[in-house]
C-alpha cells in the first residue's frame, strides 16, 4: 500500500517567478508503519537564459532526518546538483547553470527519529543563490503519517 501526499498550494513567497517548484512525499515501504518516505523534488527555472547557482532547502517535518546515503546517490544521478549541505533540521541543495524551461527532478529518502504529535509541515524553498530575496518560491508540505 503507498500513500501519497503533495505540497500544499498557495505557499508562494516572492516577487518574481523565476522558479517552478514541486515536491511530492509518499510512504516508502510498508504504509501502517511509515518508518521512511521517498521523497521527490523538481525544480524549473523560468529565466530567459541559463541560471548562476540555484539553492533548494529542504525543511524537515520534526521527527524526521535523511538517508545521507540518498542523498550521495542524487548528485551521481543528478549532474546539475553540484553538492548538498545537511544540518539539524534542513537539506541544502546547490544547482548550477539551469537551463531556461529545464526541469530538473531527484528522490531522497527519509527516516523517523522520533515520533513527534502535532508536527507542523516542512518547507521547501528555491532561490538564486545571488539574488535570493527576488526570486524566492516557497512549498509548505505534510508527512502522510502521524
Amino acid at each position: 500500500m503507498s500513500l501519497n501526499w503533495s505540497l500544499q498550494d498557495n505557499d508562494t513567497v516572492g516577487v518574481k517567478n523565476q522558479f517552478g517548484l514541486a515536491h511530492k512525499v509518499k510512504v516508502h515501504g510498508e504504509a501502517d508503519t511509515c518508518k521512511m518516505l521517498h521523497m521527490t523534488t523538481c525544480v524549473t527555472h523560468n529565466g530567459a537564459s541559463k541560471s548562476g547557482m540555484v539553492v533548494t532547502e529542504v525543511k524537515m517535518v520534526s521527527g524526521w532526518i535523511p538517508l545521507k546515503i540518498s542523498l550521495k546517490q542524487v548528485l551521481k544521478d543528478v549532474k546539475l546538483i553540484k553538492r548538498f549541505e545537511v544540518d539539524a533540521k534542513m537539506i541544502m541543495f546547490y544547482l548550477d547553470d539551469m537551463e531556461p524551461a529545464n526541469e530538473v527532478c531527484w528522490n531522497f529518502l527519509v527516516e523517523r527519529n522520533a515520533k513527534v504529535d502535532f508536527q507542523k509541515p516542512g518547507s521547501v524553498k528555491v532561490y538564486d543563490y545571488y539574488d535570493p530575496d527576488c526570486s524566492k518560491l516557497t512549498r509548505k508540505y505534510v508527512v502522510p503519517c502521524q
